[in-house]
């Protein structure tokens, strides 16, 4: 069963992990407008004073007969090399929980950007936020939380001439209304693998990444009593394939879950897919 925290979610990802890297010492050829290929994990981090970053993800999520499919606009611009903004707007096309259906605008969500290292090969990154009650916290199943919720994420990204590693791990903190809280919600993403070259003249750069995505998300409650049948965390894992040409990016990730656990008598995850096309100007 897909919980109301996923509603959240898609009204648009933990403990802070750090990993190091070999930082190359040749400046990396990415052709991207931000001087550094984000595929995946880190795109749309406002990065260069004066570009502004669009991109359209599709992602549909899968649990026996329940299902979500949400379309998301995030529009960045970056006001100097180190702060910049970030607007989300995402749309649920489907949405089905126990033979319930719905659809319509979720949650947006303004974010501020802060790069706190900035380097041609090396990303990491502060955003803070709030999520507006855009969505219908009515309907069932919903599609907002109803109140305005805190939103931080933490990115550091790595993207040498061969090699690309990003992590991601974001939190959303909900509030009470009229004596509901959604459970809070928090996600982790990490991502390994080869960039190539199929010509060193050419601004093409392809990504074949591995991708860990987990999400950790706390039981509902109402009038301070835990609800059953909500809550949990699951691990998604599998292939994210990437390009970038200039300031164009396109990329598919198809992941299954590796180990999940759910409070009460909720369905398990089947799978998560994402399309997810970018332009950067």
């Amino acid at each position: 069963m897909l919980c109301k925290n996923y509603r959240s979610y898609s009204i648009s990802f933990f403990c802070a992990f750090s990993f190091i890297v070999l930082h190359s010492q040749e400046r990396a050829q990415d052709s991207s407008a931000f001087g550094l290929a984000l595929p995946d994990i880190g795109k749309t981090i406002p990065r260069q004073a004066g570009k502004t970053s669009v991109r359209e993800s599709a992602v549909y999520y899968r649990a026996q007969h329940d299902y979500l499919f949400f379309l998301e606009t995030i529009v960045s611009y970056a006001f100097s090399d180190f702060f910049g903004v970030q607007i989300g707007m995402p749309i649920i096309v489907a949405f089905q929980k126990n033979f319930h259906r719905s659809a319509g605008a979720s949650d947006a969500r303004v974010e501020l950007s802060f790069n706190i290292y900035n380097q041609p090969n090396f990303l990491a990154n502060i955003m803070v936020g709030v999520q507006f009650p855009s969505g219908n916290a009515r309907v069932i199943p919903n599609t907002g939380t109803g109140s305005f919720d805190f939103v931080g994420r933490f990115t550091t990204v790595h993207s040498s001439e061969h090699w690309y590693m990003g992590y991601k791990t974001s939190a959303f903190v909900t509030h009470t209304r009229r004596h509901f809280k959604n459970g809070n919600f928090y996600f982790f993403e990490m991502g390994f693998g080869p960039k190539f070259h199929f010509n060193k003249k050419s601004p093409l750069h392809c990504y074949c990444i591995g991708q860990l995505f987990g999400i950790l998300f706390e039981q509902d409650k109402f009038n301070n009593i835990t609800l059953q049948n909500t809550g949990g965390q699951v691990y998604f894992f599998g292939p994210l394939l990437s390009a970038t040409w200039k300031g164009f990016l396109v990329e598919g990730s198809f992941l299954v879950p590796i180990g999940q656990s759910r409070y009460g008598n909720q369905p398990k995850f089947d799978f998560r897919t994402a399309l997810t096309f970018e332009i950067t100007f």
